[in-house]
């Protein structure tokens, strides 16, 4: 269980995913994976009592430049936060940042973490096996919709995950559509520089 119990409505954790995704989507444009996306290295900085959010990404001393879809193979990450696929030491690529994002999504959601043990080593394995059946049980109020994100970023084939791109497109988004799009244009005339 993470520290402060207090769940943060589903409205909020909307607004911290939507920049968080927008970074990761920048980034990845910029051919640099971050590989430690994690809930310690998103900091929140609110904003006029709790309306406004706005959120930083720390840490990019395990981030990586790759050339135009290359795949790398150093292990690296934290426990619980990794995509299997970087534990099973199979190439990989910028998806492994996504479902770190989608690590982050259930940790906003539920106030926990995505796995558990007793030692790091307990988390990296059940980490690798990625059986995630058991955190439903955790969203039961959490809308279908937002259900239907987090499984998608979590999806233990990175193939089968979204870009950060695809994954702003979904319906749990649907009421920012607009100033989504916007931004997303805004990140590909910036990278395209």
């Amino acid at each position: 269980m993470i520290e402060d119990s207090k769940l943060i409505p589903e409205n909020t954790t909307r607004l911290i995913m939507t920049q968080l995704l927008l970074a990761l989507d920048f980034f990845h444009k910029k051919k640099i994976i971050h590989r430690d996306i994690k809930l310690d290295n998103v900091l929140i900085n609110q904003i006029q009592d709790q309306i406004h959010y706005e959120i930083r990404i720390a840490d990019f001393g395990l981030a990586a430049f790759t050339l135009k879809d290359e795949y790398i193979t150093h292990r690296c990450g934290s426990p619980g936060y990794v995509g299997p696929e970087v534990l099973k030491g199979r190439p990989y690529n910028y998806k492994a940042d996504i479902f770190g994002a989608g690590s982050v999504f259930f940790n906003l959601l539920s106030r926990r973490y995505l796995f558990s043990g007793t030692t790091a080593e307990e988390v990296l394995r059940r980490n690798a096996r990625c059986q995630i059946d058991h955190i439903r049980k955790y969203l039961e109020t959490v809308s279908t919709l937002g259900q239907d994100l987090l499984f998608w970023l979590l999806n233990s084939d990175p193939e089968k995950r979204p870009t950060a791109a695809e994954a702003l497109q979904h319906d749990w988004f649907k009421n920012d559509k607009n100033i989504i799009n916007d931004l997303l244009n805004v990140n590909n005339m910036i990278c395209s520089q």
